[in-house]
């Protein structure tokens, strides 16, 4: 029976070497699911702070946008503003030499509230009065056509004297 003895003393060391080698293959596994376990907290933190820097990279993209709208609004206002002051004292001499007409009242950049007691004031950019007639321009920096019929249906309403009634009696 020597055989038998050699044979199962045999296979308990080749038991005992599986059973070595497998302790340290799972050791080796735990060691990399530790490692990649640490790996994707590391890239779970980058990815909340990556999240919390896309949301303040944006917050602060919409406050320059707003802020750019603003400016944009404030320097499309001077450029109004600007034509305006350059095509009010046009306006002025065109009645005198065109039409022979010598304005008794010419305003510029004029609000007013409505005789009909409707809330808020119209602003209306020049207004120009004379013995018989009465006057209303209005300047884009852009004009369209669009905006011309807008004046034209304004003229044509009746509301341009809510807002003038002193000199409703005149043709505008």
């Amino acid at each position: 029976m020597p055989q038998l003895s050699e044979h199962v003393h045999d296979l308990e060391a080749i038991l005992a070497q599986f059973i070595s080698s497998s302790e340290q293959g799972m050791a080796d596994t735990r060691l990399n699911i530790d490692r990649l376990s640490a790996r994707i907290d590391q890239l779970v933190k980058m990815s909340e702070e990556d999240k919390q820097l896309i949301n303040q990279y944006m917050q602060e993209g919409e406050l320059q946008r707003q802020e750019m709208n603003k400016r944009w609004g404030e320097l499309a206002n001077k450029m109004g503003t600007l034509v305006e002051d350059i095509a009010s004292p046009g306006l002025e001499g065109l009645l005198v030499r065109d039409f022979g007409l010598d304005p008794e009242v010419f305003m510029r950049r004029i609000r007013r509230k409505s005789s009909l007691g409707k809330p808020g004031r119209r602003e209306f950019d020049v207004v120009a009065v004379s013995d018989r007639f009465f006057f209303l321009c209005e300047v884009k920096a852009n004009p369209s056509m669009e905006h011309a019929q807008r004046f034209v249906a304004l003229a044509k309403s009746g509301v341009v004297q809510e807002y003038f009634p002193e000199f409703s009696n005149r043709s505008l």
